[in-house]
């Protein structure tokens, strides 16, 4: 049951979930959790997300990606050039929190408590 982070408080949390029961879709949630205070720089509710575990025999990945506003220009997006770089319209919509929640309802045997 290998857990991986660039933070050992992080991977020891997803380890003591995986002990307890847990599926890799607990450990996710708990170690995402968790990695958004001690680097909220890079990880965070409002930002993107990508994991991988295996459920039983099938290899699950998780794309959090976040989707482009729906009332964004086009330009820039469909290869045109003029892709704006000093205002927000190169930001998307965050998909994080949407994705974990999509595999923890699938994949999770832990109660959320």
């Amino acid at each position: 049951m290998p857990v991986a982070t660039s933070q050992p408080l992080a991977a020891q949390a997803g380890l003591a979930l995986r002990y307890r029961g847990g599926t890799a879709a607990d450990a996710v949630f708990v170690i995402s959790a968790v990695m958004t205070v001690l680097e909220p720089a890079t990880n965070g509710i409002g930002g993107d997300a990508f994991a991988l575990g295996i459920f039983g025999r099938e290899v699950v990945g998780l794309n959090a990606f976040g989707r482009a506003p729906a009332n964004q220009p086009r330009r820039g997006f469909d290869g045109q050039p003029g892709m704006p770089r000093r205002d927000l319209g190169p930001i998307t919509v965050q998909g994080v929190v949407r994705d974990w929640d999509a595999l923890w309802r699938e994949h999770r045997v832990l109660p959320f408590t």
